[in-house]
């Protein structure tokens, strides 16, 4: 069991040409964060809500290393989940997303342009929009239909997807994650962008009634994608959307084949460096 009073930082070096391909593997084993530095023999940082998980990361970084034949280095370091906000105030800038969408923490003052605004307060709910999975889940927002649906959003993170919804006019919105601090998180944001009627749940997505929701949204990683399909799915009204991301393009073949397997037809794709963005229909 994780110490919820504590969050660890992985420093890593490694050869300049292998920082992107072990970045990526950071975030497929559940990083919150990634900070690059230009001095030093760490070239970057990454960030883990509990033990287990950069344990599991720092395997795949060892293995990757060996095979290729490169030098590794790792350092972790525990750090205080009062000290998490402020260490991040200094990387996070607003951002355009889509056509519609920019995204922005609450001390920043953004123009009023016509944009959707997103306020999102960086904590340790996954979902800043810095992400290319969450970039891509966002600016698919813009291509689904949702005014008047009812949505779900399944692993909320810091509920910037459910709050996209909402601003997009959809009807009937619920954000869930298994994460309490998630899901606190979530509430909060929502409450600095006037969006107080989400609802937001702790749990599972084995605990949704079935066939209950138009439009599913989860940026989850690949092998929970894959092993929840049926799950995911199964929250689907007849005929309703499911959009997902999380995962990288050369995983794209086998969750397109796994999806249709359950009767889902590929409707719009789109990707943004090395990772994808799915809605089925």
């Amino acid at each position: 069991m994780r110490d919820p009073s504590n969050w660890l930082q992985l420093d890593v070096g490694c050869p300049t040409e292998s920082v992107e391909i072990l970045q990526n593997l950071c975030w497929e084993h559940g990083c919150s964060g990634i900070v690059e530095h230009v001095t030093g023999y760490f070239l970057f940082s990454t960030y883990f809500k509990d033990r287990e998980a950069t344990n599991r990361c720092s395997s795949a970084l060892i293995t990757e290393s060996r095979s290729n034949g490169f030098l590794l280095l790792l350092q972790m370091i525990p750090i205080q989940d009062e000290d998490w906000t402020e260490y991040w105030h200094p990387y996070f800038e607003p951002i355009e997303v889509g056509a519609l969408f920019r995204i922005h923490p609450p001390w920043i003052t953004v123009p009023d342009d016509g944009r959707y605004q997103i306020i999102i307060n960086p904590g340790q709910g996954f979902g800043t929009g810095y992400h290319e999975s969450t970039a891509l889940m966002v600016r698919m927002l813009e291509c689904i239909p949702l005014r008047g649906m009812k949505v779900l959003d399944i692993g909320c993170g810091s509920g910037i997807l459910a709050i996209g919804a909402r601003k997009m006019k959809c009807g009937l919105t619920a954000g869930l994650d298994r994460d309490p601090q998630a899901v606190r998180e979530s509430a909060d944001n929502a409450g600095l962008n006037g969006e107080k009627d989400i609802r937001w749940f702790i749990g599972t997505p084995d605990a949704v009634r079935p066939g209950t929701f138009d439009v599913v949204l989860a940026n989850l990683d690949y092998s929970i994608l894959t092993s929840g399909a049926d799950l995911l799915a199964g929250t689907l009204k007849s005929g309703g959307t499911i959009c997902i991301s999380g995962f990288q393009s050369r995983h794209r073949k086998d969750l397109i084949e796994r999806y249709q397997s359950l009767g889902l037809t590929l409707i719009r794709s789109d990707r943004l460096n090395d990772w994808a963005c799915l809605v089925f229909g």
